[in-house]
């Protein structure tokens, strides 16, 4: 603010010229609000916004927004833009943030933050956030694309650099390790003949919106990710360095960018990045090893198991497991055969590529006989490939199987979402005892370790391990007084004692999976939330419940607006796909179509199919998709054929592989 007067019972406020911009970034933020000031980074003042009363729990983002505006201004080598740093916390928000210049607005439960209480996953996400849209304050808002087909400009080097700057600055949340996640969900959408290029021309404000998705910010940002391993780190910072120092104030377009890349190293990936950006989905690329010769070769990977003519300028990184040797090449045609440098060959150094890979069933084994020289981000890709792999029928369920075995004991929290996610899936598939019973026996090495009960000298790292392990042993061991343990908990309010947050949220899942434990007490104590983040733990369990009356108690909820018509379409989403109640969900959804439609922001609506890739009952899935085709969801015609089509492939992976698990002695 410059200057403040008062006249004829008017307020006058002139306040200090603003950068220039592009327009939306412009906001005006008015209500009943309170500033807390933080402090002061290197060049700028610091403050949150917030409801009254919540000041003393801003302190974690304020800090946080501190650090890495410090950051980022050193890795750019360029001074903050703006004048000042508001960050806002919105009770009402539909998106995760906005990058507004100097007024940058969050959901609430992203900087209100109970530090002693907050699970490591509430303080990470926190983090990655506020990185995410301080790197949007020079790429984006000092530099903006010409027009809505570069979005992925700005969303998926903001989504990289919010990991680049969170790792650099609070190390203790292993973020690249949750990039793995964040590829994972661009596979999910970019495996299918429904996909679109992460650029695309954008003619309408329709297919503006449906550019925000997780091929602009997961596949753009892990492509990424993958040429600054290929060509170095330091020549990829230089390049985004020149491309903003000579772009600052102005309008860009994507080759912009990779002209500048290209000048900072020794490929052209003004040539290369295309083939990555410019058309939908990518390969797989199967590896043999042919006397003294490495054979490489490619083929689009659709979910499906079908297959175009597509192609790509791929970036491989090799390691020879036996050799110890290392090696970069360009594969650029359909199949290629290269200098070999050992005989085990494992074709994704660092885990970073945005493909897949398909080995032979030696080589297979032979890498797995080499498990332990794999970093934690090699095993995940190894196992993902192969599971992608199995589903396309390119390995068989028994080398899958054996290869799944090497990862009974393995530490990591990401690599046991993906063992929870695989076993979900079969047990969608063929939900039979057995199998229920080994996947539990599959977690008691773990369990044996971890152990069960709350432990308050536990790491954050360990406890979330601890939440993986023992939610996949309750939900399909059978092991009744496990379970019963959690209720108990859960029913004598013991669990609200403990400081740490993932136990209480373990607590919430396992309680809730007892169909006993009623909707309303968990709907209660959502109403009764003293915090934001409290109330956002209750929310993120109400469409997991199974009581039986929890479709209906929940939908009512929302309908009533006692649910935020922001979190409506998260939950629905969820409610639809649940494995016990979901049915009955649908149902009811069906018959209060327009209604639910009417209390969420119409853009949003769309989130409501989130949950059909994880569905693999046919009857379901067949109504789901004639009543969407004669109910179209608004803006969300490329979304609605994804999950569409996802849905569809979900089911043609059931009959290939139901066999192989009725045949399978689970023991």
């Amino acid at each position: 603010m410059l200057s403040q007067s008062n006249k004829d019972g008017r307020a006058t406020t002139k306040f200090v010229d603003s950068m220039r911009m592009s327009t939306y970034l412009v906001a005006f933020i008015v209500g009943p609000l309170e500033i807390t000031e933080i402090g002061k980074s290197r060049s700028t003042n610091v403050r949150v916004v917030h409801r009254p009363g919540f000041s003393h729990q801003t302190k974690f983002a304020g800090e946080a927004a501190i650090k890495i505006l410090d950051f980022f201004e050193n890795y750019y080598d360029i001074k903050y833009p703006g004048s000042k740093l508001d960050l806002i916390a919105i009770p009402d928000f539909a998106m995760g943030a906005m990058e507004n210049v100097g007024a940058v607005t969050f959901r609430e439960t992203l900087l209100l933050i109970d530090v002693e209480k907050a699970t490591r996953a509430e303080l990470s996400r926190s983090v990655e956030v506020v990185a995410h849209e301080l790197a949007h304050m020079w790429f984006g808002d000092l530099v903006t694309m010409k027009w809505w087909d570069g979005i992925w400009l700005n969303e998926a080097f903001a989504s990289l650099m919010e990991v680049i700057a969170s790792e650099a600055t609070y190390p203790e949340f292993k973020l690249w390790n949750e990039l793995n996640l964040a590829r994972s969900q661009g596979f999910n959408v970019d495996s299918l003949k429904s996909s679109r290029p992460v650029e695309f021309e954008v003619a309408t404000p329709e297919e503006a919106e449906e550019m925000f998705d997780v091929l602009t910010y997961q596949k753009g940002s892990t492509v990424l990710r993958m040429f600054e391993t290929f060509i170095g780190e330091d020549n990829f910072k230089s390049g985004v360095r020149n491309y903003l120092k000579k772009y600052q104030f102005k309008n860009t377009h994507s080759t912009d960018l990779w002209n500048e890349l290209t000048e900072a190293s020794e490929y052209e990936l003004n040539k290369i990045l295309p083939t990555w950006i410019k058309q939908e989905g990518y390969p797989i690329v199967s590896v043999e090893i042919q006397d003294s010769s490495l054979k490489l070769s490619q083929r689009k990977f659709l979910i499906d198991g079908s297959t175009d003519d597509s192609l790509w300028h791929i970036p491989i990184n090799i390691k020879y497991l036996d050799t110890k040797r290392e090696s970069k090449l360009l594969l650029e045609s359909v199949s290629e055969n290269f200098e070999s440098k050992g005989s085990v060959p494992y074709i994704n150094n660092g885990g970073w590529a945005f493909f897949h890979t398909a080995y032979s069933s030696e080589l297979l084994q032979e890498i797995s006989s080499h498990f332990k020289e794999l970093d934690i981000n090699e095993k995940y890709r190894l196992l993902e490939d192969s599971w992608m792999s199995l589903r396309i029928d390119q390995i068989s369920f028994d080398d899958f199987m054996e290869l799944l075995a090497l990862y009974k004991h393995e530490k990591d929290k990401n690599i046991w979402a993906l063992v929870s996610g695989i076993f979900s899936t079969m047990y969608k598939i063929f939900p039979d005892k057995n199998l229920g019973l080994f996947i539990g026996k599959f977690c008691e090495p773990s369990l044996d370790v971890l152990g069960k009960e709350y432990n308050e000298n536990s790491s954050q790292e360990e406890s979330q391990l601890r939440s993986i392990v023992c939610g996949l042993y309750a939900k399909y061991s059978s092991d009744k007084e496990f379970n019963n343990y959690f209720v108990d908990l859960f029913e004598s309010n013991k669990y609200e004692e403990y400081d740490d947050g993932n136990y209480y949220n373990l607590v919430l899942s396992i309680a809730g999976m007892d169909q006993s434990v009623s909707v309303t007490k968990y709907l209660d104590k959502f109403i009764e939330a003293e915090t934001p983040q409290i109330e956002g733990r209750y929310r993120s369990m109400l469409w997991g419940l199974s009581d039986p009356k929890t479709p209906k108690t929940v939908l009512n909820a929302i309908l009533e607006g006692t649910i935020r018509g922001a979190d409506a379409p998260y939950i629905i989403s969820g409610l639809i796909s649940h494995t016990e109640n979901g049915e009955a969900a649908w149902m009811i959804v069906k018959e209060n179509w327009d209604d639910l439609l009417k209390v969420m922001p119409e853009w949003t609506s769309s989130r409501i199919l989130d949950g059909l890739p994880s569905i693999y009952n046919e009857l379901l899935g067949n109504d789901i998709e004639k009543f969407v085709e004669l109910n179209p969801l608004p803006s969300a015609e490329k979304v609605t054929k994804q999950k569409i089509e996802r849905l569809k492939a979900n089911i043609k992976f059931k009959n290939l592989i139901i066999n192989s698990l009725k045949m399978t002695r689970f023991e």
